[in-house]
Protein backbone atom coordinates (compact mmCIF):
# COMPACT_ATOMS: atom_id res chain seq x y z
CA UNK A 1 0.00 0.00 0.00
CA UNK A 2 2.95 2.33 0.51
CA UNK A 3 3.52 2.27 -3.25
CA UNK A 4 -0.03 3.61 -3.63
CA UNK A 5 -1.06 0.68 -5.80
CA UNK A 6 -4.35 0.41 -3.96
CA UNK A 7 -6.37 -1.41 -6.60
CA UNK A 8 -3.69 -4.13 -6.81
CA UNK A 9 -3.55 -4.31 -3.03
CA UNK A 10 -7.32 -4.65 -2.88
CA UNK A 11 -7.22 -7.53 -5.36
CA UNK A 12 -4.61 -9.33 -3.24
CA UNK A 13 -6.57 -8.69 -0.04
CA UNK A 14 -9.77 -10.03 -1.60
CA UNK A 15 -7.86 -13.13 -2.72
CA UNK A 16 -6.66 -13.67 0.85
CA UNK A 17 -10.20 -13.24 2.16
CA UNK A 18 -11.50 -15.73 -0.40
CA UNK A 19 -9.16 -18.30 1.17
CA UNK A 20 -9.82 -17.28 4.79
CA UNK A 21 -12.94 -15.15 5.25
CA UNK A 22 -12.25 -14.47 8.93
CA UNK A 23 -8.69 -13.21 8.44
CA UNK A 24 -8.84 -10.17 10.73
CA UNK A 25 -5.70 -8.42 9.45
CA UNK A 26 -6.93 -8.74 5.88
CA UNK A 27 -10.20 -7.04 6.85
CA UNK A 28 -8.20 -4.20 8.42
CA UNK A 29 -6.07 -3.93 5.30
CA UNK A 30 -9.22 -3.90 3.17
CA UNK A 31 -10.73 -1.11 5.26
CA UNK A 32 -7.59 1.02 5.03
CA UNK A 33 -7.17 0.38 1.31
CA UNK A 34 -10.78 1.28 0.59
CA UNK A 35 -10.43 4.45 2.65
CA UNK A 36 -7.33 5.43 0.63
CA UNK A 37 -9.49 4.94 -2.46
CA UNK A 38 -12.17 7.11 -0.81
CA UNK A 39 -14.65 4.24 -1.01
CA UNK A 40 -15.86 4.96 2.48
CA UNK A 41 -19.09 2.93 2.55
CA UNK A 42 -17.12 -0.19 1.63
CA UNK A 43 -14.41 0.69 4.15
CA UNK A 44 -17.08 1.03 6.81
CA UNK A 45 -18.34 -2.45 5.98
CA UNK A 46 -14.80 -3.82 6.33
CA UNK A 47 -14.31 -2.28 9.78
CA UNK A 48 -17.75 -3.47 10.86
CA UNK A 49 -16.64 -6.94 9.78
CA UNK A 50 -13.62 -6.70 12.12
CA UNK A 51 -16.04 -5.92 14.96
CA UNK A 52 -18.08 -8.99 14.13
CA UNK A 53 -14.95 -11.08 14.79
CA UNK A 54 -13.66 -9.17 17.82
CA UNK A 55 -16.49 -7.07 19.29
CA UNK A 56 -14.33 -5.57 22.05
CA UNK A 57 -11.60 -4.22 19.77
CA UNK A 58 -11.08 -0.53 20.57
CA UNK A 59 -9.12 0.13 17.38
CA UNK A 60 -11.90 -1.26 15.19
CA UNK A 61 -14.32 1.20 16.77
CA UNK A 62 -11.80 4.00 16.31
CA UNK A 63 -11.26 3.24 12.61
CA UNK A 64 -15.01 2.85 12.08
CA UNK A 65 -15.54 6.27 13.68
CA UNK A 66 -12.93 7.86 11.42
CA UNK A 67 -14.69 6.44 8.35
CA UNK A 68 -18.02 7.77 9.64
CA UNK A 69 -16.45 11.24 9.89
CA UNK A 70 -15.41 10.97 6.24
CA UNK A 71 -19.01 10.07 5.44
CA UNK A 72 -20.13 13.12 7.47
CA UNK A 73 -22.22 10.88 9.72
CA UNK A 74 -21.15 12.78 12.79
CA UNK A 75 -23.65 11.52 15.37
CA UNK A 76 -22.84 7.92 14.46
CA UNK A 77 -19.12 8.71 14.65
CA UNK A 78 -19.57 10.19 18.12
CA UNK A 79 -21.46 7.09 19.28
CA UNK A 80 -18.74 4.88 17.82
CA UNK A 81 -15.98 6.74 19.65
CA UNK A 82 -18.04 6.47 22.83
CA UNK A 83 -18.23 2.71 22.22
CA UNK A 84 -14.43 2.60 22.01
CA UNK A 85 -14.12 4.63 25.20
CA UNK A 86 -16.46 2.28 27.07
CA UNK A 87 -13.89 -0.43 26.38
CA UNK A 88 -10.88 1.78 27.19
CA UNK A 89 -11.65 5.17 28.76
CA UNK A 90 -7.99 6.17 28.40
CA UNK A 91 -7.65 5.59 24.66
CA UNK A 92 -6.09 8.89 23.62
CA UNK A 93 -6.80 8.42 19.90
CA UNK A 94 -10.51 7.89 20.54
CA UNK A 95 -10.59 10.84 22.95
CA UNK A 96 -8.85 13.09 20.41
CA UNK A 97 -11.26 11.97 17.71
CA UNK A 98 -14.17 12.70 20.04
CA UNK A 99 -12.82 16.22 20.59
CA UNK A 100 -12.57 16.70 16.82
CA UNK A 101 -16.11 15.53 16.18
CA UNK A 102 -17.56 17.63 19.01
CA UNK A 103 -15.69 20.65 17.60
CA UNK A 104 -17.09 19.98 14.12
CA UNK A 105 -20.57 19.70 15.64
CA UNK A 106 -20.00 23.00 17.50
CA UNK A 107 -20.54 21.33 20.87
CA UNK A 108 -17.74 23.37 22.39
CA UNK A 109 -18.41 22.85 26.09
CA UNK A 110 -18.51 19.08 25.64
CA UNK A 111 -15.29 19.27 23.60
CA UNK A 112 -13.62 21.25 26.40
CA UNK A 113 -14.65 18.59 28.91
CA UNK A 114 -13.07 15.83 26.79
CA UNK A 115 -9.98 18.00 26.26
CA UNK A 116 -9.47 18.03 30.02
CA UNK A 117 -9.62 14.22 30.01
CA UNK A 118 -6.96 14.10 27.28
CA UNK A 119 -4.73 16.58 29.11
CA UNK A 120 -4.87 14.43 32.26
CA UNK A 121 -3.43 11.59 30.16
CA UNK A 122 -1.03 13.59 27.96
CA UNK A 123 -0.50 16.99 29.56
CA UNK A 124 1.81 18.33 26.87
CA UNK A 125 -0.13 17.36 23.73
CA UNK A 126 0.34 20.46 21.57
CA UNK A 127 -2.55 19.63 19.24
CA UNK A 128 -5.04 19.31 22.07
CA UNK A 129 -3.78 22.55 23.66
CA UNK A 130 -4.25 24.22 20.27
CA UNK A 131 -7.80 22.91 20.05
CA UNK A 132 -8.48 24.13 23.59
CA UNK A 133 -7.12 27.58 22.75
CA UNK A 134 -9.20 27.86 19.57
CA UNK A 135 -12.42 26.74 21.28
CA UNK A 136 -11.90 29.16 24.16
CA UNK A 137 -11.19 31.93 21.64
CA UNK A 138 -14.40 31.06 19.78
CA UNK A 139 -16.26 31.29 23.10
CA UNK A 140 -14.70 34.75 23.69
CA UNK A 141 -12.84 33.41 26.72
CA UNK A 142 -9.70 35.23 25.66
CA UNK A 143 -7.68 35.09 28.88
CA UNK A 144 -8.08 31.31 29.10
CA UNK A 145 -7.34 31.01 25.39
CA UNK A 146 -4.14 33.00 25.87
CA UNK A 147 -3.07 30.59 28.63
CA UNK A 148 -3.45 27.69 26.18
CA UNK A 149 -1.42 29.34 23.41
CA UNK A 150 1.25 30.41 25.89
CA UNK A 151 1.48 26.83 27.10
CA UNK A 152 2.07 25.66 23.54
CA UNK A 153 4.84 28.25 23.20
CA UNK A 154 6.44 27.04 26.44
CA UNK A 155 6.64 23.59 24.81
CA UNK A 156 7.55 24.78 21.32
CA UNK A 157 8.73 28.41 21.12
CA UNK A 158 8.86 28.20 17.30
CA UNK A 159 5.24 27.17 16.82
CA UNK A 160 4.03 29.64 14.18
CA UNK A 161 0.35 28.75 14.59
CA UNK A 162 0.50 29.38 18.33
CA UNK A 163 2.17 32.76 17.77
CA UNK A 164 -0.46 33.64 15.15
CA UNK A 165 -3.34 32.60 17.43
CA UNK A 166 -1.75 34.39 20.37
CA UNK A 167 -1.61 37.59 18.30
CA UNK A 168 -5.30 37.33 17.49
CA UNK A 169 -6.25 36.74 21.12
CA UNK A 170 -4.09 39.63 22.30
CA UNK A 171 -5.74 41.87 19.71
CA UNK A 172 -9.18 40.76 20.97
CA UNK A 173 -8.06 41.69 24.48
CA UNK A 174 -7.04 45.15 23.26
CA UNK A 175 -3.36 44.48 23.93
CA UNK A 176 -2.17 45.85 20.58
CA UNK A 177 1.52 46.25 21.42
CA UNK A 178 1.84 42.61 22.52
CA UNK A 179 -0.23 41.52 19.48
CA UNK A 180 2.20 43.32 17.15
CA UNK A 181 5.15 41.63 18.87
CA UNK A 182 3.52 38.23 18.41
CA UNK A 183 2.87 39.02 14.72
CA UNK A 184 6.53 40.00 14.31
CA UNK A 185 7.48 36.62 15.75
CA UNK A 186 5.26 34.96 13.12
CA UNK A 187 7.05 36.85 10.35
CA UNK A 188 10.46 36.05 11.83
CA UNK A 189 9.66 32.32 12.04
CA UNK A 190 8.16 32.28 8.54
CA UNK A 191 11.46 33.23 6.94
Amino acid sequence: MFLKRYEEALTAINSALALESEYLLAWYAKGFTLSFLERYEEALTAFEQTLSFVPDNVKSYYFKGCILINLERFEEALTTFDDALKLNPNDVEALNAKVDILYIMERDNEALSVIEEVLRLVPDDINIWDCKGRILRDLNQYEESLVAFNHILSLDPNNIDAWHNKAGVLRALGREKEARQAKLQVKKLSK
